[in-house]
């Protein structure tokens, strides 16, 4: 297919895309409201899984839960599926944790996940309670959407998770901390 060809049929299957719904382009007036739309119909909720052989990898490679230990975090990551976006878009964050844990005795997990300007200002805060999804030790993954408004200002934010365990006896106390940043572009 000689050049011309290919820039004829690369225009009329990107037109087709875009009628057909399957494409869209960011600029174009219609997708901040569709995306409200969507962000009334998207569940915001982290659902972590647990990976059967990653855990059975962390097992061996992490020492046992210490003796007097209820809970403790061996890894704790996060990072963003994309690293620059546009308003009315969103970004899904990416998150990896082997947690060891004993099983029930009134322990409470929970996932406080903040966003921040550069200049250190939080803008957003999320508290889940994952202590049910959390049940036993292993090696969970999950990934959450995360909406950037079209009120969004251009610049680089940064998303930090912090996983707590809270019981009676012993309070609230930190397992472990984890961040990732995106950067928000300007309308063109």
């Amino acid at each position: 297919m000689d050049r011309r060809h290919f820039v004829s049929f690369t225009t009329i299957a990107g037109l087709m895309l875009l009628a057909g719904g399957c494409a869209s382009f960011p600029f174009l007036p219609g997708n901040c409201e569709r995306f409200a739309d969507d962000r009334k119909k998207t569940d915001y909720s982290t659902r972590y899984k647990i990976s059967a052989s990653r855990t059975e990898d962390s097992i061996k490679r992490y020492p046992p839960l210490p003796r007097g230990s209820f809970a403790m975090s061996r890894h704790y990551r996060i990072g963003v599926s994309s690293k620059e976006t546009h308003t009315c878009r969103h970004i899904t964050i990416e998150k990896d944790l082997y947690l060891q844990r004993l099983p029930g005795n009134g322990v409470v997990l929970e996932e406080v996940r903040e966003i921040y300007t550069t200049g250190g200002g939080r803008i957003a805060t999320r508290t889940e309670n994952l202590t049910a999804q959390f049940a036993k030790t292993g090696y969970y993954q999950a990934e959450t959407a995360f909406p950037i408004p079209e009120k969004t200002p251009p610049g680089t934010y940064r998303v930090v998770s912090r996983l707590l365990v809270r019981t009676r006896a012993h309070g609230t106390r930190q397992l472990a901390q984890a961040e990732s940043q995106f950067t928000v572009l300007a309308r063109r």
